[in-house]
């Protein structure tokens, strides 16, 4: 079994150019606002961890992700900064988003193998409850049951 691995600022621009992820992390902040990048990861981390935790247990260690699922979680990651900033997606860009997707969603099943993280743990996931039918009784009318109506 592997590690999985910490998405940081730099893997991003392993996939972008570094002036372009650095104006995703630098443009358009307020006065006391800080690097959005660990929010926004948190958030597509979180969103890739639950979509596979049905198939694989995760790992314990908060923002990582498998090594295969790596360059889906950067992609996925710049669009979402990118839509902070307002900003559409180039061809290039957003094929490689497109190919993030399908990617993730045949992470769902038994097509692509998943490493095992050596900290796994089973995920916090809403089982669901049990449900209660309720029925009425056929009634039937008659003589005696209508009577005095």
């Amino acid at each position: 079994m592997t590690a999985w691995v910490t998405i940081t600022a730099s893997d991003l621009e392993d996939h972008q150019a570094s002036a372009l992820v650095d104006a995703l992390r630098n443009s358009a902040l307020g006065s006391d606002q800080a690097d959005p990048f660990d929010t926004l990861a948190a958030g597509r981390i979180a969103y890739i961890r639950n979509r596979i935790s049905g198939r694989v247990r995760v790992s314990a260690t908060p923002n990582t992700v498998p090594l295969e699922l790596k360059t889906c979680a950067c992609w996925l990651i710049i669009q979402t900064m990118m839509g902070r900033l307002q900003m559409n997606p180039e061809k290039v860009q957003q094929d490689q988003i497109d190919q993030a997707y399908r990617d993730l969603k045949i992470a769902g099943t038994e097509e692509l193998p998943i490493t095992a993280a050596d900290d796994a743990v089973q995920a916090e996931v809403q089982t669901p409850g049990a449900i209660s039918v309720v029925t009425t009784p056929h009634r039937q009318p008659t003589r005696h049951s209508m009577d005095g109506l």
